[in-house]
């Protein structure tokens, strides 16, 4: 029961470390990049057409939008950072509380790469937290609100919640399931299967290391690119 437990959510907390170590990345690279511009076009540049200015002569056109593209961004870069500034606060605001957190969920799973791996790391937590609840005791509608709490994306956590609202109105797992717009097929069907079969909790168990395997992979491929 409990060491079954510890040894999950120590397993759920590496998995999140790893998928924050593929969304943070990019993020890190675009902010380096955006500091690399605005370094470059306000203080290297100008040094560079001063030079320009003492050799004379006609100057290619791409040097000259360089030039000009640099005089803008010195003119304007404390405006250019309150955009960017302006735009973050947006995100929080945007993503903040639960229906926030459903909204970001809904973007994140959109995301080419991530999306993927949000998905699959999803069906992982669901299949794995779900076998770890049902053999503590706990009823199937008790096990998906827990589950819905324990889930990394909101859009997610927000469907298993629904899930278990629905359970508790005398409906099947597999019909609760059913209109899931964000849990695999796959998933979906083999824990029907599993329901009918009395062996929900082996089949989850089975199906869990499926897409840990599948989500391990597809980490490493992202963080390999």
């Amino acid at each position: 029961g409990f060491e079954n437990m510890h040894l999950y959510f120590e397993k759920a907390f590496k998995n999140r470390q790893k998928i924050k170590s593929v969304t943070s990345y990019p993020l890190f690279v675009g902010v380096i990049a955006v500091i690399v511009v605005i370094v470059v076009m306000v203080m290297v540049v100008p040094t560079l057409t001063s030079v320009f200015a003492d050799l004379g002569g006609d100057l290619p056109f791409i040097t000259k939008m360089l030039i000009s593209t640099s005089e803008w961004f010195a003119k304007y870069w404390m405006i250019i950072l309150g955009i960017i500034a302006a735009v973050y606060v947006a995100y929080k605001v945007y993503t903040g509380g639960e229906e926030g957190a459903i909204r970001k969920g809904r973007m994140m799973l959109k995301l080419p790469i991530v999306g993927n791996i949000n998905r699959l790391t999803s069906a992982q937590d669901f299949a794995n937290t779900m076998t770890t609840l049902l053999e503590a005791g706990l009823t199937v509608g008790e096990a998906l609100r827990v589950t819905s709490h324990c889930l990394n994306n909101g859009a997610v956590s927000a469907e298993v919640y629904a899930m278990a609202e629905k359970i508790e109105t005398g409906v099947s797992l597999s019909e609760a399931m059913e209109k899931s717009e964000y849990l695999p097929q796959v998933l979906k069907e083999m824990s029907g299967v599993g329901e009918k079969s009395g062996e929900l909790i082996e089949t989850l168990r089975t199906i869990g290391d499926y897409y840990t395997n599948e989500a391990d992979f597809a980490i490493k491929s992202a963080l390999d690119k």
